[in-house]
């Protein structure tokens, strides 16, 4: 089929990719012409495993083709799909300014096309948003909504880091129409795809995003409301009591000497908080939904207040190990908000950065792939390493955010040769806690005590 995608992004990048590969003709529109350069070159602007491979492979067969003009894709193309921002303020409200432009813009396109054209919003999107989109279409477009084209919610679950897998191996496929012809164009384009499809209508479609999202969220908040307590009680790991939570036979399942966890295991371990560009922001969404409806999601507000909490914890142990953190200088091991990419959309580490700041601390950082987006935050208010050994050299303490692998093989005697004051927070139960606290002062977020095995 062919497949014309709005925007490339991080979800519209993945898709166009993944499309291509399965053998669809697709058109990515994108209005940033360096990036639009970029990709027709074969690079890929965001760090995804595998993404730059198969982004020329798709390229060098004429399957993915790049341009800045919506005409030219809504022309050359039978279905359509959005995957422009939905930001959020300060409230957690998402904002459909770009949402509402495209619907102008393609619809003004639309006007001098006689066949039917289905467009999927892809943009992950509260219940009615869809659409409204519609709507937008029609009135630009002048054509009839579900008569002379149609609109469809294919919501993605992408995991950063493990996009392309993802993409390759998709688990199911939700597609909410509301109309049979939108239906039937949307399940062909996925026709390819082995695992179950679930047909919905178009609202339910994007709730699913959103329960979704919300309940792994929920994991890991309660995973950390966990660990808060165990802080409150000496010689408690909040690490092995989760871990011994995930090995119930209803989470995990032995297989001769082996044990397979179920894929929810990976959520229910404690840490500072959840980032990226999907939890923060979808279940502050959701909670706004709810407020707008009358609705007080109590459950909702605790993943939320939970989550920001743990951020503030990690400060405050931080900042009683060093009496103060006014003039010292902080190593910061990460700046991604999870290994195996390069985004700081709401990462931990901001944020964990921005209170050290806050409070006169000197801050040095390093990550593998993510220092190149943190300096367009920071500028040169804090400093940037190349390296982890440049890192820790002479800082007041260590701080673990980010399991990238690389720290994982930093050992307790390299800290203590490196680190003037050899304190090491480690925000994600990362390293083995005997070992290292008989070289350290060894401290784990949500651990009261040394982080020694009780």
């Amino acid at each position: 089929m062919g497949v014309s995608i709005i925007g490339a992004g991080y979800v519209g990048l993945i898709t166009a990719v993944g499309l291509a590969n399965a053998g669809h003709r697709v058109i990515l529109v994108e209005r940033r012409a360096d990036v639009v350069e970029k990709i027709r070159k074969g690079e890929s602007h965001i760090y995804e495993i595998g993404l730059e491979p198969l982004l020329k492979e798709v390229l060098g067969k004429g399957l993915l083709e790049v341009t800045s003009s919506i005409a030219e894709a809504i022309s050359g193309s039978e279905i359509t799909m959005v995957c422009v921002a939905t930001p959020s303020d300060k409230e957690g409200n998402i904002d459909l300014a770009d949402i509402r432009t495209v619907g102008e813009q393609v619809g003004i396109a639309l006007k001098g096309k006689a066949e039917f054209h289905t467009f999927i919003v892809k943009s992950t999107v509260i219940p009615g948003t869809t659409e409204y989109f519609g709507g937008v279409v029609a009135k630009a477009s002048g054509k009839e909504l579900y008569r002379e084209f149609g609109i469809g919610m294919n919501p993605e679950f992408l995991r950063e880091g493990n996009a392309i897998e993802d993409f390759v191996n998709v688990d199911r496929v939700i597609i909410g129409t509301n109309d049979p012809q939108s239906k039937k164009e949307i399940n062909r384009l996925y026709a390819f795809v082995k695992a179950p499809i679930i047909n919905v209508n178009v609202r339910t479609a994007e709730m699913i995003k959103y329960a979704n999202n919300s309940f792994f969220a929920l994991c890991i908040s309660f995973s950390n409301e966990i660990a808060q307590i165990c802080g409150l009680v000496d010689d408690v790991n909040p690490y092995e009591v989760m871990s011994g939570v995930v090995h119930d036979k209803r989470l995990s399942l032995q297989e001769g000497e082996a044990m397979r966890f179920a894929g929810v295991a990976g959520y229910l371990v404690p840490g500072c908080g959840f980032g990226g560009s999907c939890f923060p922001k979808d279940v502050k969404a959701l909670r706004q939904f709810s407020y707008s409806k009358g609705y007080t999601p109590r459950l909702v507000e605790g993943i939320i207040n939970v989550n920001e909490s743990q951020i503030r914890e990690a400060v405050r142990k931080l900042n009683r190990s060093l009496v103060s953190l006014d003039g010292k200088e902080i190593a910061i091991m990460g700046v991604a908000f999870k290994p195996d990419t390069d985004d700081i959309r709401e990462s931990p580490s901001i944020k964990i950065i921005d209170a050290i700041l806050e409070e006169g601390g000197h801050v040095r950082a390093y990550d593998p792939k993510a220092l190149d987006k943190a300096k367009r935050v920071y500028g040169d208010r804090i400093t940037y390493c190349k390296t982890h050994e440049e890192l820790l050299k002479g800082a007041d303490a260590a701080v673990l955010v980010t399991k990238w692998s690389e720290f994982g093989k930093i050992s307790p005697e390299e800290f203590k040769r490196l680190l003037k004051n050899p304190l090491l927070l480690d925000c994600r139960g990362f390293y083995p806690a005997e070992k290292y606290s008989k070289q350290l002062d060894y401290q784990i977020l949500g651990m009261r005590g040394s982080g020694r095995k009780s």
